[in-house]
């Protein structure tokens, strides 16, 4: 199902052929995020991003860009994460030339037009802007500053207005000669044409590029011992709390046991952070957990948002939901979790892009592809004791982070209920 090659200029190329589809998915995934990034540059991956869909040799205005493929009914988009960057565009499987020239294009020869650096500056900023509206977004930065403090795993992915606004032309395209080589991406496709037909079009698409790799980002700094708690007052109808810990690298053993927890615990109507605070307590609308793994490190985070005067309820209800989780999950629940996961994996598996974004973030995290049944097959493996190491490993009270951002009114009692 899923074939692997390096081009002769060290592109690694993945494709996941799909007989019966129609379309095909081009993803490029370029290994430079905001982790990369030295503070005085801070969210230049992201406006990097941006301008890529300004201009290029070919398409030279942002027009001509999309329009070669809106012309076709394709779908052109592209995120900036902390560890990759990732433009995609999706097609009819018989335009799939299309895709090809239109990405190779973005990411070997952008124009880099000053007025247009500036242009995207002012888009940046008021995207900036938008996250400081968001008294959830707030919280969301506050406790990453707690995870991975002085650390651009801290920072927020776009940069800050400071960086932004520093941020010379220059700079960018030296940044931008640094990471887009070929070395230091992936091309993974997905649909329905075979494996050398695809090798093929991508040799000819990138075989041009630039060869050469780039440096690898800081290591992420030991968590300190102690809790750490955030606090920002707004005037908001809620009050926004996540809690965390660290979490597991992407490569750990244990990871996918870490997943299967966190389903139990808070990713599903089912799970027991909605059962025991929206079901049972009626404290909120929005309650969860995510589990995010990154190259060697993690967090383990579960939030809610509640009214004001519930604040000390829900703070308590979500660390007593946390600590409960060292015994582990029973065995039903582990059932539940392998099914739901079962599904999930499976559900992604229908479409070009869910599969082209598959294999391309493991081949250029983890460097091979595995395949479904590969990973169904250790999630069938994981055991209760397996659940209960993770849950021993992760949930440790002098580990934890809180950030709660609304009509705050006592750090001392929320410590406390933090504390003990």
């Amino acid at each position: 199902m899923i074939r692997t090659t390096t081009l002769g200029n060290g592109l690694r190329l993945c494709s996941v052929h799909i007989p019966s589809a129609r379309s095909m998915t081009i993803a490029v995934y370029i290994d430079a995020g905001s982790r990369y990034e030295p503070d005085a540059i801070g969210g230049v991956s992201h406006l990097i991003e941006h301008m890529l869909f300004k201009g290029t040799r070919r398409y030279p205005t942002a027009y001509a860009l999309s329009a070669a493929v809106d012309r076709v009914g394709g779908l052109l988009n592209a995120e900036t994460d902390r560890e990759l960057t990732v433009y995609s565009c999706k097609v009819p499987a018989e335009r799939m030339c299309v895709a090809l020239d239109v990405l190779a294009d973005m990411v070997q020869q952008p124009c880099f037009d000053p007025e247009e650096f500036e242009r995207e500056r002012s888009v940046v900023l008021e995207e900036l802007a938008s996250v400081a509206d968001h008294p959830g977004d707030v919280a969301e930065q506050i406790l990453d500053e707690l995870l991975w403090p002085n650390h651009p795993l801290g920072r927020e992915i776009a940069g800050t207005p400071e960086s932004v606004r520093a941020l010379a032309l220059e700079q960018a395209i030296d940044y931008f000669h640094e990471r887009y080589v070929a070395g230091n991406a992936v091309v993974s496709v997905a649909g329905p044409l075979p494996h050398e037909l695809v090798e093929e079009r991508a040799a000819r698409a990138f075989g041009g590029w630039r060869s050469g790799s780039a440096p690898p980002p800081p290591p992420a700094p030991e968590p300190l011992a102690g809790l750490r708690l955030g606090l920002r007052t707004r005037n908001s109808e809620q009050a926004h709390i996540l809690l965390a810990v660290p979490g597991l690298p992407t490569r750990h053993p244990l990871r996918i046991a870490s997943d299967l927890v966190s389903a139990v615990y808070g990713e599903a109507m089912s799970s027991r952070l909605f059962v025991e605070l929206r079901e049972q307590r009626a404290l909120c609308y929005e309650v969860g957990s995510s589990n995010s793994h990154l190259r060697d490190t993690g967090s383990f985070v579960s939030y809610a948002a509640v009214a004001p005067e519930r604040l000390d309820e829900a703070v308590a209800a979500l660390r007593d939901e946390l600590l409960r989780l060292r015994a582990g999950l029973e065995e039903h629940e582990l059932a539940h979790a392998r099914e739901m996961t079962h599904g999930r994996i499976e559900l992604r598996m229908e479409d070009t892009r869910s599969l082209a974004g598959w294999a391309g973030a493991q081949l250029v995290l983890n460097g091979r592809v595995r395949e479904v049944d590969e990973i169904l097959a250790e999630v069938d493996a994981v055991t209760v004791a397996d659940t209960r190491r993770v849950a021993e490993r992760l949930v440790r009270p002098e580990l934890l982070r809180a950030a709660v951002v609304g009509p705050l009114r006592s750090r001392r009692r929320l410590e406390r209920l933090l504390g003990g």
